[in-house]
């Protein structure tokens, strides 16, 4: 009999998709970001806003800089963290 495991769902699974089609189609440059390519295979974009703040985004995950640290969302895990620091689910 075949064995199921449920995993709880991440929106940001559907996020990350779609931002791959956006950087396929050239439309996160049009958007003002910034395209840098990476030794692991795909290209980092960067945003800089605000003063102070830069969201990077690449097929791993994301790293929002802000004044209050270095926020990173991995994809693979799901998992945030916040200078290094596990953010555990509320």
């Amino acid at each position: 009999m075949a064995r199921f495991h449920i995993l709880p769902r991440c929106p940001l699974a559907v996020q990350f998709w779609l931002l791959g089609l956006d950087a396929r189609r050239g439309d996160l440059t049009r958007l003002g970001y910034q395209k840098t390519p990476m030794n692991t295979g795909s290209s980092a974009y960067t945003l800089d806003f605000m003063e102070r703040h830069s969201l990077i985004l690449h097929s791993t995950g994301l790293t929002l800089k802000l004044p209050e640290g270095e926020l990173y969302y991995e994809r693979r895990t799901g998992r945030f963290t916040l200078d290094g620091q596990p953010i555990l689910p509320a």
